[in-house]
């Protein structure tokens, strides 16, 4: 086996090795290059590379100079904020995603943190697991905007707006649909989605006819503090937050001084501004707050459709053909 049928893992370790092996029928070799070792060890392993799988370590420009037969960074995950694709497209070298290889688990998981803050699941469980039972839950229905309100709510009804309408968007409009939501998007592209019943519009018509936002687009200098508070004043006071997508998309300040403020019901967050979260950070003690741990993403089936992915569109650059799922600097 030549160098020409060698696929690149660019990893801390290489317990994904046999994984990625696992995901594919075809007798595929794959180096390992460590990304703990010196510089020039790594330059060395990477000779003759033409598609680098990179799980999870950012992946050195100065790195990338080195590899003169690099043609493709591939990530397992959807969003490549962590990747300066800028330098690397000045170096000829394309950066492509998981293809979508997520996009139901984390299009699910939206939908459940949807629920979980509407029907307050985290205090009912809670409760219950501290033997409290119903406690005063079923007695303190009534006050929409008190943080401490045990109101719950019905989705069906509902106007979702999602900002965002690539596959993880398309996937949560495609769910609700069975719901009996309302559902309106705001993407940079127009989309025809005839079938799914939506309705495009501006992000200002998003936010003030929304009862829940939705946020699936990537971290790039545009989407960058997209949420924060001037753009929450115009949303509704019974309102939902939703963020899946990356936690610099909302200014977290902001988010927490309308929380305080009353100014939205309340917000499931699966990414925050700092990760993992700190023991001071204000909306711990909010219950009309629930957060996930950045594992919106993760399924079996995710898992393996992503590696399956990333392993037939590196084959692909090995053939001379164009890979799918190429990100472009924004």
């Amino acid at each position: 086996m030549n160098n020409s049928d060698l696929i690149g893992v660019y990893s801390p370790d290489s317990s994904q090795i046999e994984f990625l092996k696992d995901s594919i029928n075809e007798n595929i070799g794959i180096r390992w290059i460590d990304s703990n070792q010196p510089l020039d060890v790594q330059s060395e392993s990477m000779n003759g590379i033409v598609g680098v799988i990179v799980i999870p370590s950012v992946f050195p420009i100065e790195l990338a100079k080195q590899c003169k037969d690099l043609r493709l960074v591939q990530t397992i995950s959807a969003g490549t904020d962590w990747i300066d694709k800028v330098s690397l497209q000045d170096l000829g070298i394309k950066v492509a995603n998981n293809g979508g290889g997520n996009s139901v688990a984390v299009a699910e998981h939206a939908i459940s943190l949807m629920v979980s803050v509407y029907r307050k699941i985290d205090i009912q469980f809670s409760s219950v697991k501290n033997l409290l039972w119903q406690k005063n839950l079923r007695s303190n229905y009534g006050s929409p905007n008190s943080k401490t309100d045990a109101s719950t709510f019905e989705l069906a009804g509902k106007t979702v707006g999602i900002i965002g309408f690539g596959r993880i968007g398309r996937n949560v409009a495609k769910r609700l649909s069975g719901w009996d939501c309302n559902i309106i998007y705001n993407d940079l592209k127009h989309i025809e989605e005839n079938e799914l019943n939506v309705t495009q519009c501006s992000i200002l018509e998003l936010l003030e006819n929304s009862d829940i936002v939705t946020l699936h687009i990537p971290l790039d200098r545009i989407s960058k503090n997209l949420i924060r508070y001037d753009n929450i004043l115009k949303m509704k006071k019974s309102s939902v937050l939703i963020n899946t997508s990356r936690g610099e998309v909302v200014n977290q300040s902001d988010l927490i001084r309308a929380l305080n403020e009353g100014l939205i019901f309340g917000a499931g967050l699966d990414v925050l501004e700092d990760e993992p979260i700190l023991a001071n950070n204000e909306l711990l003690s909010m219950d009309n707050v629930i957060i996930t741990p950045h594992l919106a993403g993760f399924s079996e089936e995710a898992l393996i459709k992503s590696r399956r992915f990333a392993l037939s569109n590196v084959r692909m650059v090995l053939d001379g053909l164009s890979p799918s799922s190429v990100v472009l600097p924004a």
